[in-house]
């Protein structure tokens, strides 16, 4: 760094060293001669003039000493060398210059200030305008972007060679499946935990096959084709949008609409339904996404994509000790994040897949010098749960997901399709609309299954088989049947989650006064709200945000949904419930493109048809074409109507269906 110095008083700059520094006295003579010349009012001669002109040379330039008195006035003046005049004036041979007219210079002055300033004047008046019509043409910096009707991305898996091979029947439960690679992850035998596993940890094949049962039940799934608008109902939908998430994440806002929803968004932007005035060079044209009406605008501020981080590095990142004492796994991974800055998200459905949950208490003792890898090794492997990079970022997930293996199963649904073959092959493809549509490979996923009398032989990713439990048993609960599995009730309450979270909440009350990042404020959720909290931190980082950012956040005595929103509002950010006592905080945008499951109950069976209508035209019927998301059906034996969609869009039915359901 350089640093540079203004120049003090002992350093400011010296007079030449040539500078006489006292007049010359022939100098100070010729003063008093001119004394008596102005005493007798007699004009003479300069006589400094007379005397260059007497003197035979230029006159040397004096450096005596100003210390003694002054010298003697000389007669004979010429033969003094006399200091030469400063000033450039005329030459010695010529007259005196006239002198200068004092009325003609200040005039010019004037003149030329008056023209200075007018001309400043000018300039100012043209920068104000051009300011003005610079005003009034720009954009606002909030532009209306549309939501693509799309679930969240599929579980990416890549079958080996060869397949799977092997099967074998077991107990059915949520854990059968067979995770060989924990065993080559070296156990530490620091590791400790004072209660057992959720589920049975039972070695198995990597393909396992749930059992078949004979019991069969003679209730059955009765389906409604969707209904069809009528004509002229369908809501006009541009093309779908071509750019990826990273493009759609750097809008401001997203507002989806279908019908008159489009007419109010015109009143906030009318440029937005004509060419795109976007001055921002993008190798990618984006074009507006199919319209659709949402409970609320979803905010997305204009922030830069974080920095990524070097994984491979943090991973190698020296922990000399490290001790986790009957601490909750959910904190446990946000040390380790804020330790290594390596964003880690813990996958919802990888904690159901093993039956825990996000407070799953831990302990672990590292008293010699290790590696953040070999931690995270350590402190899942018990749970049988493993970790993958993606991105520069840790996903933890069931191990043969992070190995992005397809695993194979059969699930018995006799009891749902009443022992019939023909209807369970109906089954199969109902579920394949309702369960990561875009996973199976009729829309260009890997996932492959089909219906063997009264089971369904699935190969799909683990997290996949488990989003399939999960509906059948929620069918199951839904008409009055036993569940077949040891998943836990929460996972499977038919409540719809907008109530689960709220149900026995009570206000809370943060106080953030120091800058903190968001692993901190989720920490300080659970700790006030009693609730566990997961970050999406993929979702995150392509809103904008990393865990090294830090933020400020106070509220008092509001409730939770409150100061959730709050707190994520303004920062493009929002959250999903995922169970009833876990949450999970995302991106807006992440939110608007998931889907889930609710079961609505109806009073009478019968007004199905019309509320199902009443919904699509409010969402927007193009949620419901054969390459949407959306997703409705009616469930005769249980009364129920079977809605998939996004969290926004079911605060939506919710009020269309309002006094409607039980």
């Amino acid at each position: 760094m350089v640093l540079i110095t203004a120049p003090t008083a002992g350093t400011a700059q010296a007079e030449p060293s040539g500078a006489a520094t006292e007049p010359d006295p022939s100098v100070i003579n010729s003063s008093f001669e001119n004394i008596e010349s102005l005493l007798n009012d007699t004009p003479q001669s300069h006589p400094s003039t007379q005397r260059w002109k007497e003197s035979e040379g230029p006159a040397t330039t004096a450096t005596e000493s100003s210390e003694g008195p002054p010298s003697e006035p000389v007669e004979n003046a010429a033969a003094v060398p006399q200091e030469e005049p400063l000033d450039s004036g005329p030459s010695l041979d010529e007259p005196d210059p006239s002198p200068i007219d004092a009325t003609t210079s200040s005039s010019a002055i004037n003149y030329g200030l008056v023209l200075g300033g007018s001309a400043l004047g000018l300039a100012m008046a043209l920068g104000v305008a051009g300011f003005l019509i610079l005003r009034s043409a720009d954009r606002p910096t909030e532009v209306a972007i549309e939501t693509p009707a799309t679930t969240s991305p599929p579980v990416v898996t890549e079958a080996e060679s060869g397949g799977a091979t092997g099967s074998e029947t077991t107990d059915e439960s949520i854990s059968n499946i067979d995770e060989s690679a924990a065993s080559e992850i070296e156990k530490s035998s620091s590791f400790s935990e004072n209660s057992k596993p959720d589920v049975d940890q039972n070695v198995a094949p990597e393909l396992i096959t749930e059992p078949s049962s004979d019991a069969n039940e003679s209730h059955e799934l009765d389906t409604t084709p969707t209904p069809i608008p009528h004509e002229g109902e369908l809501a006009k939908t541009d093309e779908f949008s071509s750019g990826d998430e990273e493009a759609a994440n750097n809008s401001q806002i997203d507002l989806a609409d279908d019908g008159l929803a489009g007419f109010s968004r015109w009143l906030q932007s009318p440029e937005s339904f004509g060419p795109n005035t976007n001055t921002t060079e993008s190798s990618t044209t984006t074009t507006a996404a199919p319209r659709r009406q949402t409970a609320k605008p979803i905010i997305q501020p204009t922030r830069p994509l974080p920095t990524p981080v070097d994984i491979d590095q943090r991973l190698n990142d020296e922990i000399v000790a490290l001790e986790f004492r009957q601490t909750t796994l959910s904190n446990a991974l946000r040390t380790l994040s804020d330790y290594s800055t390596i964003p880690i998200t813990i996958t919802p459905d990888a904690l159901g897949r093993r039956n825990l949950s996000a407070g799953k208490l831990v302990s672990l003792r590292v008293v010699e010098p290790t590696t953040v890898a070999e931690v995270l090794d350590k402190l899942l492997a018990p749970m049988r749960l493993a970790y993958h990079t993606e991105d520069g970022q840790i996903w933890v997930t069931t191990i043969p997901t992070s190995k992005k293996k397809l695993v194979e199963m059969e699930h018995e649904v006799g009891d749902l399709c009443s022992g019939d073959a023909r209807k369970t092959a109906f089954f199969f493809d109902w579920l394949t609309g309702f369960v990561a549509p875009d996973s199976w490979e009729s829309r260009g996923g890997q996932g492959s299954g089909e219906a063997q009398d009264t089971k369904l032989k699935i190969i799909q990713d683990d997290l996949v088989h488990y989003q399939i439990l999960v509906l059948c048993e929620r069918l199951r609960i839904a008409r009055g049947l036993p569940i077949r599995s040891r998943i836990k009730p929460e996972f499977i309450d038919l409540t719809r989650k907008s109530e689960q979270l709220s149900e026995g909440q009570r206000p809370i009350s943060l106080r953030i006064w120091r800058e903190s990042n968001l692993n901190a404020l989720a920490a300080e959720i659970e700790r006030v709200a009693e609730v566990h909290v997961l970050v999406d931190w993929q979702a995150l980082h392509h809103a904008g945000w990393s865990p090294r950012d830090t933020m400020r956040f106070i509220c008092q005595d509001e409730p939770l949904d409150s100061a959730l929103q709050s707190l994520l509002a303004p920062m493009g950010l929002d959250y999903r419930v995922v169970d009833s006592s876990t949450l999970q905080i995302t991106s807006a945008m992440a939110c608007a493109n998931s889907h889930e499951i609710e079961f609505y109950r109806l009073r009478d069976r019968t007004t199905f048809r019309q509320l199902s209508q009443q919904i699509m035209e409010q969402v927007g019927i193009d949620r419901f074409q054969p390459q949407g998301t959306g997703i409705i059906t009616f469930d005769n034996p249980s009364g129920c109507l079977i809605v998939s969609l996004s969290p926004p869009d079911h605060e939506i039915v919710q009020t269309i269906l309002g006094d409607a359901v039980e």
